[in-house]
C-alpha cells in the first residue's frame, strides 16, 4: 500500500520553487510532459503513487497551488509541462498581499485552498504527510501559508500525518520588500505549530551558486534547483526503494527531541562547478561527507553575529540535538559507518576543550575560537540517523542530504528579530500592520516581537545551557581567561595521576 504525500505551494516563491521540484520528480521518474511513464527501470514505477496519482491517461501530481494573483500561476501554466496540474487545484485571485503579512493571513482563498486540500486528502489510501514550499517574507507566502497551517491541523490529527515546511527566509543581500523583516517574524511567531521547518537562506543560496557552481550572475532558477535537490534527497525513501528505508514519520522522530526544536539546517553534496566536475577524482563516501560539513555548503547561514560577540557574555557554544545524513546511490553500509567516524572527536583532550571552552588546539599551541558549524558538528548527544536510497538523483551518481538540528540557528533568528525590532522603535510602515481592516488580538506585530524576544528564543537557551542572553559583570576575555586556567590544571592533574607507576603487589 502506497503511503502518499500531498505538496502545496503557496506564493510566488513556493510555486517557483515548486515547479521546479515536479520538474525534478518527473525526470526521477521517468515522466515525460504529457504525463505518460517513459523510462526504463521498473524502480521508477514501484512507488511512483506517493506523489502522483495514476488516471485513465496520464500521471497527475498530488499538488495544489496556491497564490493571490496570477503572474506565476500564469507562467507555471505555460510551460510544457504545465497541463499536468489538475485545474481544479490552481488557486489564485487578482489582487495580491501587497507583501502584507496580515493581508494574506485573512484572505478569502483560504478556505477555498482548504477544500482542495480535503479532496487529495480523500483520494489517498494512506496520507503519509504534507509538505509546504513558501517564503516568510513576502505576503502570500507568510500570511496565506501560516493560515492554511492552521487550517490544516485537523486533517493531520485525523490522519496521524506530518507537515513539512520549506521555507525560503529573506536576506539583505537580495531583497526587495522593505518590510520582510515584519512578515518574517510574524511567520516565525505562528511557525511554532508546524512540527518540521527546513530553513533555506536566499543569501547562503546565492553564495554557493557564485563560489561553488561559478555562476556569476545566478538567476532565482539556480537558487531554487538547489531546494529542490534536498526536498527530492528527503523523501527520496519512501519513493525509492533502499537499504535503510525511512518515512517522514520516522524522520520527524528522529529529528525532533522536543516539540519546539523542529528548525534544521540543510546541506547538499556533491555540488561543484562544471570546469571541476570533469577533472575531479571519482566522488566517494569520504569526499561526500566533508563537503557536506563545510560551513560554505549549508544553505541557511546559521552562525553567531560579530556584533552577537561583542557583547557582554556572549558565547558561541551551541549544541546538536540530532542529525540525518540521507544518501543516495549505489552506497554500502559498511562505507558509511566507516565514513561517520572522522565527524567524532580525534581524542578526550580535544573533546574536553572543545565542549567546555569552545575553543579548537591548532599545530602552533594557539587557542583559536571555533566558527559556529565547528561546534556544533563536535557536540552530537543524539545517535546519528543514517538512510540510503540505490536509486541516485540524474546527474549525481552519488549524493547526500544533510539535515542539520542545531541550536545555533537561534542566531538566524536573531538577527531577523533585532531588524525588526529597530524598525518598530522608529514607527516604520506601522500603519500596514495597525489597520482597523484586518484588527485581529492573537496575530499582531506588537505580540509577535515580544513572544519571539523573550520566551521563545530562551528555549533554545535551555536545551544548550548557553548563557548567551545573559550580562555578566565579566567580560568575555576574563571568563574565557578563567575557565582555560582550570582546565588547564584539571588536565594536569589527569595527566600525574596516569603517569604514576604502579605500586608493587607483594606475592
Amino acid at each position: 500500500m502506497p503511503r502518499e504525500v500531498i505538496h502545496v505551494q503557496v506564493g510566488q516563491c513556493g510555486n517557483q520553487v515548486g515547479s521546479t521540484f515536479w520538474e525534478l520528480l518527473a525526470t526521477e521518474h521517468g515522466l515525460n510532459w504529457t504525463g505518460n511513464y517513459g523510462g526504463t527501470e521498473p524502480a521508477q514505477l514501484e512507488k511512483i503513487d506517493v506523489f502522483y496519482q495514476e488516471g485513465q491517461s496520464q500521471f497527475t501530481p498530488r499538488c495544489v497551488l496556491i497564490d493571490t494573483e496570477q503572474s506565476v500561476l500564469n507562467y507555471i501554466g505555460t510551460k510544457p509541462y504545465g497541463n499536468l496540474f489538475r485545474p481544479d487545484n490552481i488557486i489564485c485571485g487578482t489582487e495580491g498581499a501587497s507583501n502584507q503579512f496580515l493581508k494574506g493571513f485573512h484572505s478569502d482563498y483560504s478556505r477555498h485552498a482548504m477544500e482542495s486540500i480535503r479532496m487529495e486528502c480523500e483520494k489517498c489510501d494512506c496520507l503519509q504527510g504534507i509538505t509546504f514550499t513558501h517564503a516568510t517574507g513576502g505576503g502570500t507566502g507568510s500570511g496565506l501559508g501560516m493560515k492554511m497551517f492552521q487550517m490544516i491541523g485537523d486533517v493531520l490529527k485525523a490522519t496521524k500525518a506530518c507537515a513539512y515546511s520549506f521555507a525560503v527566509f529573506p536576506s539583505k543581500r537580495i531583497s526587495n520588500v522593505i518590510v520582510e523583516n515584519y512578515n518574517t517574524i510574524m511567520t516565525l511567531a505562528q511557525m511554532q505549530q508546524i512540527e518540521n521547518v527546513v530553513v533555506f537562506d536566499n543569501e547562503s543560496l546565492h553564495r554557493i551558486c557564485e563560489e561553488t557552481l561559478g555562476l556569476k550572475d545566478p538567476s532565482y532558477a539556480d537558487l531554487n534547483y538547489l531546494i529542490t535537490l534536498v526536498m527530492a534527497g528527503t523523501s527520496a525513501s519512501i519513493r525509492f526503494p533502499g537499504q535503510h528505508n525511512m518515512d517522514l514519520n520516522k524522520l520527524s522522530y528522529s529529528l525532533r527531541p522536543r516539540s519546539f526544536l523542529h528548525y534544521y539546517v540543510p546541506s547538499f553534496a556533491p555540488l561543484m562547478s562544471p570546469a571541476k566536475r570533469n577533472t575531479m577524482n571519482k566522488v566517494t563516501v569520504d569526499v561526500l561527507l566533508r563537503q557536506m560539513v563545510r560551513e560554505d555548503m549549508f544553505m541557511c547561514e546559521f552562525g553567531p553575529d560579530p556584533m552577537d560577540l561583542e557583547m557582554k557574555g556572549e558565547s558561541i557554544m551551541g549544541k546538536t540535538f540530532a542529525r540525518a545524513s540521507l544518501f543516495r546511490g549505489p552506497i554500502s553500509t559498511f562505507a558509511v559507518e566507516d565514513a561517520m567516524t572522522f565527524l567524532k572527536p580525534e581524542s578526550r583532550v580535544e573533546s574536553v576543550i572543545r565542549k567546555t571552552l569552545g575553543y579548537e588546539q591548532r599545530r602552533n599551541n594557539m587557542l583559536e575560537p571555533l566558527r559556529g558549524f565547528d561546534v556544533v558538528e563536535t557536540r552530537n548527544p543524539r545517535k546519528q540517523f543514517t538512510s540510503i536510497c540505490n536509486y541516485s538523483i540524474p546527474g549525481y551518481p552519488l549524493s547526500i542530504t544533510y539535515l542539520l538540528n542545531t541550536s545555533n540557528i537561534k542566531h538566524k533568528f536573531r538577527k531577523s528579530i533585532r531588524e525588526a525590532i529597530y524598525m518598530y522603535e522608529t514607527a516604520a510602515f506601522l500603519q500596514w500592520y495597525n489597520s482597523n481592516e484586518f484588527r485581529d488580538e492573537s496575530v499582531t506585530l506588537e505580540s509577535a516581537i515580544k513572544d519571539l524576544s523573550t520566551d521563545w528564543l530562551t528555549e533554545f537557551c535551555v536545551e544548550d545551557n548557553s548563557n548567551w542572553m545573559t550580562e555578566p559583570n565579566f567580560t568575555e576575555l576574563d571568563i574565557k581567561e578563567i575557565e582555560i586556567k582550570d582546565k588547564v590544571e584539571e588536565l594536569a592533574d589527569v595527566n600525574a595521576q596516569e603517569d604514576q607507576p604502579t605500586p608493587a603487589v607483594d606475592q
